[in-house]
């Protein structure tokens, strides 16, 4: 079991004799225990990775994420489910510490509860264990955390910062998170059941790229794309992008964006920012006026209300 509150000394920073050992203990140990992982820092760069199955929320900041072929940011009020195999690299430049949280499984452990969770109450009560064969594959998108989740890694952290390192004390909270994880995961592709496709397979493969489509809206919102960005992102034609999103999560794409980059406006107004025509181009708007009608519209307040409420 590894617990952490530091982010590692790994490549691209150069080897030294100061960091060589520790680097060679993360090779041997990496990928293949529990890890908990909780750090603040404002500069930090990754090579890729192979990956446990793991679930990372970022508390305060931002974080960007390669995973595959895809950035994605990962910020506050957003969760990430990582599946084991993929890989991934992470990169943090921000004028302020980045506060991370990040739960790493162990192989075979996602296997063995997602088995175990398929037997009766009669055949646990045999003494053989039960085993899975191959870790379950989540949904790996960016995700609003439920209570439920945010309560399970809430519990986590507090043993970190307890100062708990007895692997032991560990393992009940591990296995709670992967069995919400798992419960989480069945409910959402019980949404795949809106799409209009008939084959079972077709559908969750639309159900994926229209994931990657809003994963791309989240994680692109501050720049200017277009229908045509997210269809691509989504490897989709704008056609199908449009009919398939809309039946999962009830909206346009477009709509998606202009509520993300009404929420991010409303934030660095609330925060302090001074300058509206400045807050609009950060949050992604092309003008005051666009910025204005979605804060109306989504929110229901003015630029200018949301300064003076502060």
């Amino acid at each position: 079991m590894i617990v952490t509150t530091r982010f590692p000394d790994l490549p691209p920073r150069p080897q030294t004799a100061a960091n060589a050992a520790f680097r060679q203990r993360f090779a041997e140990r990496w990928a293949r225990e529990d890890v908990v992982f909780m750090a603040s820092t404002a500069r930090f760069e990754s090579q890729p990775l192979a990956a446990a199955l793991s679930v990372r929320l970022v508390e305060q900041g931002a974080a960007s994420l390669v995973l595959g072929r895809r950035r994605l940011l990962v910020e506050p009020g957003q969760a990430l489910v990582v599946n084991e195999g993929e890989r991934y690299a992470v990169s943090i430049a921000a004028a302020r510490p980045v506060h991370c949280l990040a739960v790493h499984f162990r192989p075979g452990l996602a296997a063995e509860v997602a088995a175990a969770r398929q037997r009766s109450w009669a055949r646990a009560l045999d003494d053989a264990p039960a085993h899975g064969r191959d870790a379950p594959r989540l949904l790996g998108q960016l995700q609003a955390p439920s209570p439920a989740l945010r309560a399970r890694l809430a519990a986590i952290a507090a043993l970190v910062r307890s100062g708990e390192r007895d692997a032991a004390a560990y393992e009940a909270p591990f296995i709670a998170l992967l069995d919400l994880l798992l419960d989480e995961d069945t409910v959402a592709r019980r949404r795949l059941e809106r799409l209009d496709a008939v084959r079972a397979g077709t559908r969750a493969e639309l159900g994926r790229r229209a994931g990657w489509a809003r994963d791309f809206i989240l994680s692109h919102y501050a720049e200017p794309i277009g229908l045509a960005d997210i269809a691509a992102a989504a490897h989709l034609s704008k056609y199908h992008l449009l009919r398939v999103f809309h039946q999962l999560y009830g909206v346009t794409p477009h709509a998606l964006l202009r509520e993300r980059r009404a929420r991010a406006a409303a934030a660095l107004i609330e925060g302090g920012a001074p300058d509206l025509a400045a807050v609009a181009e950060a949050a992604g708007f092309g003008s005051r006026w666009a910025m204005q009608r979605a804060l109306r519209l989504h929110l229901g307040r003015s630029g200018r209300e949301l300064r003076g409420a502060r």
